[in-house]
């Protein structure tokens, strides 16, 4: 499985082969800033969708790494497009969130 490598900074995303180490963050391959691992199931906005990308960062920066998040019934929940959306979703999700795992040499930076 092949998850995606995504920089803020650049807004590029690269593949990355899938590993054990469950980690969020590394150093991106593009510019050498924090760049962060995502599922392979994130398809990430074209490069001058800067209010795609925006919406992209605030999840990552509340700890939604883009993984599965289930509601009250069990039913998997579809990330939303637009900032207000993103903020009512991160509001009633906070609890699904996840702690930021930095690797040693992107803490390093």
């Amino acid at each position: 499985m092949r998850n995606k490598i995504v920089c803020l900074d650049c807004r590029a995303a690269f593949s990355h082969d899938f590993n054990n180490d469950l980690r969020n963050a590394c150093p991106s391959p593009q510019c050498s800033k924090t760049a962060y691992i995502l599922p392979h199931r994130f398809r990430p906005p074209k490069k001058q969708s800067f209010k795609k990308w925006e919406v992209v960062e605030y999840f990552i920066t509340n700890g939604f790494f883009y993984q599965p998040i289930i509601d009250e019934k069990y039913c998997y929940q579809p990330y939303p497009e637009t900032l207000k959306e993103a903020q009512e979703f991160v509001k009633k999700y906070k609890k699904q969130a996840l702690i930021l795992k930095m690797t040693d040499r992107a803490t390093k930076q």
